[in-house]
């Protein structure tokens, strides 16, 4: 079997997987609501002791927020208090009851823009407020920034799934890379030989890798978006008690992966705080920035 076949057949596995662990994850809370939080909090126990598993708010270097043109805001927003929430809506990590501050970011570097008008963080929140491309949709986005009071408070990393995967094919890579080294330069048989054991070291790699994603960042199951035809109150309430878990750990808020920019085929990274209000605030002192999309 081609390298190509292989591959394919490895990430068909693991989508299936995936969606079979949301599937039960669901039907877990619905027969037993116990055993599912408890489920969850077996799986936090072992993410916490993953490295980069909490970052401090510091670490956050640019922060945005998105409205677009609807009843609510026929127009460009103009009012920084606009972009802080004022009603609870049933949201992923939120029930309505609760109102949570969701926003776009970037951790450890500073955002430039970068061959267009938006960058990464802008798009992030444009396709998390499902604005719609060619639209003409009028987009309003406002910056934040970090309460300094609060910088050294600590947030969960959902967000560990790439940098683990990284490591995990480096390491792959640099066994591969000393096997290579001991090739004899004067015997074709054993150059053969080397490049079937780096072929299986690679494939052994990568299917280690899989199946320690699916089995132990079981996250990555249950974040994507919500379809027409599924009921969301069913769908966040796992969200729901992974954000009350995180909360009694410490937290203050959780960063993780964007399902909308991974429909686009995009990577983007967003952070909901607990507290609408508390943590960070538009910075008034960045003018709103202002586009169609």
């Amino acid at each position: 079997m081609s390298f190509d076949n292989e591959a394919k057949n490895i990430i068909k596995n693991m989508t299936e997987t995936c969606d079979d662990n949301k599937r039960w994850l669901i039907n877990m809370y619905l027969e037993n609501q116990e055993n599912s939080r408890k489920y969850i909090k077996n799986k936090l126990d072992y993410i916490i002791n993953q490295e980069n598993a909490f970052i401090k708010l510091k670490h956050i270097k640019y922060l945005c927020r998105a409205l677009k043109s609807s009843e609510e805001f026929p127009d460009y927003v103009t009012n920084y208090d606009a972009f802080i929430p004022n009603k609870g809506t049933l949201n992923r990590w939120n029930p309505d009851n609760k109102m949570f501050l969701y926003l776009g970011c970037s951790v450890y570097k500073s955002m430039t823009v970068e061959d267009s008008y938006w960058n990464s963080c802008d798009l992030t929140c444009i396709n998390e407020v499902r604005a719609e491309p060619n639209k003409n949709i009028k987009i309003s986005i406002a910056k934040f920034l970090i309460n300094e009071d609060y910088k050294d408070e600590k947030i969960l990393n959902l967000d560990i799934e790439k940098n683990y995967l990284d490591k995990k094919f480096n390491e792959g890579i640099s066994e591969m890379e000393s096997k290579f080294k001991n090739i004899p330069n004067d015997s074709e048989k054993n150059i053969m030989e080397s490049f079937n054991n780096i072929e299986k070291i690679f494939w052994k790699t990568l299917y280690k890798t899989t199946e320690k994603v699916k089995n132990d960042y079981f996250i990555d199951t249950i974040f994507s978006p919500i379809a027409q035809n599924e009921n969301p109150e069913v769908e966040y309430k796992l969200f729901h008690i992974l954000a009350e878990e995180a909360e009694k750990l410490g937290c203050v808020g959780i960063l993780y992966p964007s399902t909308r920019m991974k429909l686009i085929g995009k990577k983007g990274t967003n952070l909901v705080l607990f507290d609408r209000n508390k943590y960070c605030l538009p910075d008034r002192s960045v003018k709103i920035k202002y586009g169609v999309y």
